[in-house]
């Protein structure tokens, strides 16, 4: 995994929308991705060591609520260098 990032969706906004934010894991290829092996938690326990995921992952369970997951891949991007 190259990298991790937390989204929140600005536009558009309002109570009919089941959610508001959400995560991205990225990976340099679908190989890569295919071929990790590694789970979440394996990627938690690396970056928190000293952390419970268990009692974590059941704080989280008890406050929120997965509306949905998704696979995308990027077929295209631009950077503007300033």
């Amino acid at each position: 995994m190259q990298a991790w990032g937390i989204v929140n969706m600005e536009l558009p906004w309002g109570s009919s929308y089941d959610y508001d934010s959400g995560s991205v894991d990225g990976f340099k290829s679908v190989a890569e991705f295919l071929a990790s092996g590694e789970t979440m938690f394996d990627h938690f326990q690396k970056a928190h060591p000293d952390k419970d995921i268990d009692k974590l992952m059941a704080e989280t369970g008890a406050n929120s609520n997965l509306v949905k997951s998704e696979i995308r891949k990027i077929l295209d991007f631009t950077w503007v260098e300033e």
